[in-house]
């Protein structure tokens, strides 16, 4: 088991809009483009506490535009 891994995300307000970031519940989303398709994938990052970051769920979900 690995324990103590960090990662983080930086985005600009123009790439917030383009992925439609969003954070509520401690669910960061994020609707990410698919290269060469019209697929995005829905992303969910549910953390424990949003001051330290901690990973408790990833989910990924393939929408159609």
């Amino acid at each position: 088991m690995i324990k103590h891994r960090y990662f983080s995300i930086s985005l600009d307000s123009k790439a917030m809009t383009e992925y439609g970031y969003g954070l509520l519940d401690n669910v960061y989303r994020l609707k990410i483009p698919i290269k060469n398709s019209k697929q995005k994938v829905k992303l969910r990052i549910k953390v424990n506490n949003i001051n330290s970051n901690e990973v408790e769920s990833i989910e990924a979900e393939l929408t159609h535009i």
